[in-house]
């Protein structure tokens, strides 16, 4: 089976291909007929297959990055969104009429440590770091709704339990892109 290769500007010699053993196709096998045809310069077989499996397969990772791509981000916002307001409201409470109270110190180092760490985890993309701190924060902004509600403030309940949904929503996200690829290694 020969083509007309030669308006083609690579040639296919100087393309590393690898030997049939490693190509997959499905999970399966592919055997792959070494003499299916030859251009001069041009040497149609397994090699050109070889090119055009790794191409198709760029593809289907690509799609599937940016899915995950927009996974990651969306739980790395609202992770660094619940971890911002959660400092903002504990440095408010030291800089103001709790000045002198050492829980409200102990509570400001806690929560600007998350926010620290959740933007150190979104600096090095670590998925598997977001939706551990994910995680911390629905359990944090959970807490603080219940707070909340026991001194009787709805705004100081809503809010943190929004946000406790939200960011559970958002790793639940993260978290289901593994589980649908469970062959895939876990990429941190």
């Amino acid at each position: 089976m020969a083509r007309d290769c030669s308006s083609r500007a690579v040639r296919c010699d100087s393309i590393s291909a690898r030997p049939a053993s490693s190509l997959h196709n499905g999970g399966k096998q592919v055997a792959l007929d070494r003499s299916e045809g030859t251009v001069p310069g041009f040497r149609l077989g397994w090699n050109a297959y070889a090119v055009l499996f790794n191409i198709r397969k760029e593809k289907i990772r690509a799609t599937k990055g940016d899915s995950m791509t927009r996974r990651f981000w969306s739980c790395a916002l609202v992770t660094f969104l619940s971890a911002g307001v959660s400092a903002g409201f504990s440095l408010a409470g030291l800089l103001g009429p709790g000045r002198d109270d050492s829980f409200a110190r102990y509570a400001a180092s806690r929560s600007v440590a998350l926010l620290v760490t959740v933007l150190i985890a979104i600096g090095i993309r670590s998925r598997m770091a977001i939706a551990f701190l994910g995680i911390a924060m629905t359990v944090v902004q959970a807490f603080d709704g219940v707070i909340g509600a026991l001194a009787h403030d709805p705004s100081k309940t809503f809010g943190p339990f929004a946000f406790a949904v939200l960011n559970a929503v958002t790793v639940g996200w993260l978290l289901r892109e593994q589980e649908s690829h469970p062959k895939e290694p876990v990429k941190s």
